[in-house]
C-alpha cells in the first residue's frame, strides 16, 4: 500500500511540475468583417491570438501525413449562418519542417485565422472550440483537446433588403 501512495504522490508532483511549465494556452479574440451584416451576406470570422516571443504557433497549412499538430477551428452546428469553406490563415510563414520534412504553416507574432460564412437568419450564435499547438526551438505544447478552448460570440443581421417599385408594389416573386 505504501508503494502505492509512493506511486501516486511521484505521479502527482512530476505533473505539478510539468504544468508550471506548460504555457498558458493562447488567448483568441473574435470580431467579424461586417459587424452589421443583412440575411443572405457572406462575412468572415476573424480569429486573432498573440503568439509570445521565442514561440511559433502553426497554423491550418498543413502538408504532412504525419507531422505537427495544425490549428483547427472546430464549430457546434447552429442555426443563423452556413460555413463556407474551411477556416484558413492569414500571414502565416509556409515553411518545411526539417523534423517531418514536410510543408507547413507558421505565426510567429500573431495568429490570424478567418472563416467565410454566410448569414441565413437574424440571431447568429457562433460557438466551437480551437485546437492547435505552439512550439519554443525544444518543445511543443498542445491546445485545446483534452482542455477545450473554447469560443462564443453573437451577431445580429438585418432582414435582407428588400426593394419597392416606385408604385409600391413588391417585385415580382415577393
Amino acid at each position: 500500500m505504501k508503494l502505492l501512495y509512493s506511486c501516486l504522490l511521484s505521479f502527482l508532483t512530476v505533473t505539478a511540475v510539468k504544468a508550471q511549465d506548460e504555457p498558458k494556452p493562447p488567448v483568441f479574440t473574435i470580431s467579424f468583417s461586417n459587424a452589421s451584416p443583412k440575411k443572405g451576406d457572406v462575412i468572415e470570422v476573424v480569429f486573432k491570438a498573440a503568439v509570445p516571443n521565442g514561440f511559433h504557433m502553426y497554423s491550418t497549412h498543413n502538408k504532412c501525413d504525419v507531422g505537427p499538430m495544425k490549428l483547427d477551428i472546430l464549430f457546434e452546428t447552429s442555426g443563423g449562418y452556413q460555413l463556407i469553406g474551411k477556416p484558413y490563415s492569414i500571414g502565416d510563414k509556409h515553411v518545411v519542417d526539417e523534423v517531418f520534412e514536410c510543408e507547413v504553416g507558421t505565426f510567429d507574432k500573431e495568429a490570424e485565422i478567418r472563416q467565410k460564412i454566410k448569414i441565413t437568419g437574424t440571431d447568429i450564435r457562433i460557438k466551437g472550440s480551437i485546437e492547435g499547438q505552439w512550439c519554443t526551438e525544444t518543445t511543443c505544447y498542445n491546445f485545446g483537446g483534452l482542455v477545450p478552448l473554447t469560443f462564443s460570440s453573437t451577431l445580429k443581421a438585418a432582414a435582407k433588403d428588400i426593394s419597392v417599385s416606385p408604385e409600391g408594389d413588391l417585385p415580382a416573386g415577393q
